[in-house]
């Protein structure tokens, strides 16, 4: 009988050697659970930061398309508080300590910051006026942060407005004075082969010796019962409709355009800023850009200086009611008035004037529409449909401090 009373050492260190190295496996693994999830959870803060960082360039993009900025006091800014309401859910645990900010600069670098480099520290709007500009959008998650840039393209629509058509109205045109009522500005003249005219679908009386300068040629649609004898204006002819002027789906797009602050869409805001007693040379603020009045009533303007200009037009529409415009005073752009009658006064308009559906129309005093082929060109470029992002042009940049920009 053999004797394994020797052996029992070995059966020992051999049991040990084994419990040791299942220690070991044990403390691998443990330290690679957990370094797994700690890189699981740094990937999970990595990529909803990046979703954030998009999901902020998105709101950018879409602020550009709301307005697009063509000077400084237009330059756009980020809402942080609202964007992180609309994308963080309320109480949500997956984003703490979550921050998004969005930079918009133009694609020129500005000549007094000495850096030759295009970034966040030049012009906050398109300063060169090229429909082109940067936005950045930076999010942070937890402790992972992700920065993206693009470059941003302004797409317009047009107002298809034939070109050349300095007024168009619906209803009658009621003329007075003894001065020229319609004529061109002086390099506003439209390109060889196109003639500035006007429309007139209803009736035309000249109650004075109104005159039309010898390039602009008017048109009506009905007889000349009231026996007038005005230069250049012929009677009995096809004259569009407004509605062939000025599409109506142009109108309700533009309602949709408006900023909050230049559209009023009840009988008490439009009476708060704009129905008698009269605006008295109004803020230019209150004219500039897009202006959308929408309610019954008269609306009337004392202007006394000069609102927007040939490189960036204004855009009057008043539905609903009448305009009553006096100062003598000048616009750039674009007026639309339907529902009422319109009464320019001797204000010099310079572009176009539109009446849809009012009693009449009133030209008198002073030259009241000057045709202005620029500012054509201009109202063409001036509603924004969209931003978009130019194709190969979104970056992953390295982040920012959040103190700097």
């Amino acid at each position: 009988m053999r004797n394994h009373r020797g052996q029992d050492g070995a059966v020992l260190i051999l049991v040990i050697g084994v419990i040791a190295a299942l220690a070991i496996l044990a403390a691998a693994l443990t330290a690679l659970t957990v370094n797994v999830k700690h890189n699981t959870m740094r990937d999970r803060q990595q990529t909803r930061s990046f979703s954030a960082a998009e999901a902020a360039l998105d709101d950018g993009l879409a602020t550009l398309g709301r307005s697009w900025p063509l000077s400084a006091a237009g330059a756009p800014t980020f809402d942080e508080a609202g964007f992180t309401d609309r994308y963080v859910a309320a109480g949500s645990g997956d984003y703490a300590d979550f921050a998004a900010q969005v930079w918009y600069f133009d694609d020129q670098d500005a000549d007094d910051d000495d850096d030759n480099i295009i970034n966040v520290d030049d012009y906050t709007y398109d300063a060169n006026a090229n429909d082109r500009m940067y936005v950045e959008a930076q999010a942070r998650v937890g402790g992972r942060t992700t920065r993206v840039r693009a470059l941003v393209q302004r797409e317009t629509i047009s107002f298809q407005i034939p070109r050349g058509v300095a007024f168009c109205t619906e209803g009658d045109l009621v003329t007075h004075g003894g001065s020229v009522v319609v004529a061109v500005d002086p390099g506003g003249e439209p390109p060889p082969g196109y003639e500035v005219k006007g429309y007139i679908n209803g009736n035309y009386t000249n109650q004075g010796s109104s005159e039309y300068s010898p390039d602009v040629n008017v048109y009506v649609g009905t007889p000349n019962d009231s026996g007038n004898d005005v230069a250049n204006v012929q009677y009995e002819q096809d004259v569009p409709s407004v509605d062939r002027v000025l599409n109506p789906r142009i109108l309700d797009y533009l309602r949709k355009m408006a900023d909050p602050d230049n559209l009023y869409t009840n009988a008490t805001e439009v009476a708060d800023h704009y129905i008698a007693p009269t605006i008295a040379n109004p803020d230019p603020d209150d004219l500039t850009g897009l202006v959308y009045l929408e309610s019954p009533g008269l609306a009337r303007f004392q202007i006394l200086g000069t609102f927007n200009s040939v490189e960036h037009p204004g855009i009057l529409v008043v539905r609903g009611g009448s305009l009553e415009l006096t100062g003598g005073g000048e616009y750039y752009g674009i007026i639309y008035v339907d529902g009422g009658t319109t009464d320019l006064g001797n204000v010099r308009i310079h572009g176009a004037v539109i009446c849809a559906g009012g009693a009449s129309s009133e030209l008198g005093g002073s030259q009241t529409i000057n045709y202005n082929d620029q500012v054509w060109i201009k109202l063409n470029e001036q509603i924004t449909l969209a931003a978009k992002i130019v194709p190969n042009s979104w970056r992953e940049v390295p982040p920012v401090d959040w103190a700097g920009g």
